[in-house]
């Protein structure tokens, strides 16, 4: 038998063990993303490109 939404406990709201799991998530995803803006911003485009003055027109096909 699966349980319908009746017999969940906890469906309104989270509690105990459960909602500091999904806090943990939550913050673990934050961090990442900021760890990753930061690794880009510093190291993300690389600072001595070669400049292109002229663009291909089309690609050869082989």
């Amino acid at each position: 038998m699966e349980p319908n939404l009746n017999q969940i406990g906890d469906y309104d709201t989270l509690k105990g063990e459960k909602k500091k799991v999904v806090w943990i998530v939550i913050a673990t995803g934050v961090a990442v993303g900021i760890l990753f803006s930061v690794v880009n911003a510093l190291y993300g485009t690389p600072k001595d490109t070669i400049p292109i003055e002229k663009k291909a027109a089309r690609m050869p096909l082989q």
